[in-house]
């Protein structure tokens, strides 16, 4: 299994970890090596809009898309965004919105107590997701429930 760290908004994070959000759309994806396996992802909730600066929760992903492949009602749907606001994320990244990747949301976990960077040994949040070692992972994830 390989293991991400992703940055995102404290209301984001929210969706995700209630299972309201089942797509969480990102401009990139893990490159091929990283690719085919399990990744489980640690959310790291941003400052900004009052967001905690710490890990609050995990998700499973075993499967990325590219929005161009998929039902487009189905995308705003479970990425909890409209078409506007996936508009605007493309035209932020450079991309076109169908070049954009759906990341699929399984097994959302909220943590019982928020973790800072340094328990991964990570000094700054990414600027969207970065991978991070197994141990750093499987050291934030202990005394959590599954």
């Amino acid at each position: 299994m390989n293991y991400i760290l992703m940055n995102i908004c404290a209301h984001d994070a929210r969706l995700i970890l209630e299972g309201q959000k089942t797509l969480e759309i990102r401009s990139t994806r893990p490159n091929k090596s990283q690719r085919g396996h399990d990744l489980q992802v640690l959310l790291y909730e941003t400052m900004r809009d009052g967001g905690r600066g710490e890990i609050v929760g995990t998700f499973r992903c075993r499967e990325i898309q590219q929005l161009k492949k998929l039902d487009p009602q189905e995308v705003r749907e479970k990425s909890c965004m409209t078409q506007e606001q996936l508009n605007q994320y493309a035209t932020a990244t450079g991309k076109n919105p169908g070049d954009l990747w759906a990341w699929v949301v399984e097994e959302p976990l909220i943590f019982q107590e928020p973790k800072p960077l340094r328990r991964i040994h990570v000094r700054n949040p990414p600027h969207s997701w970065q991978r991070i070692s197994t141990e750093a992972a499987l050291d934030a994830m202990t005394n959590e429930e599954h």
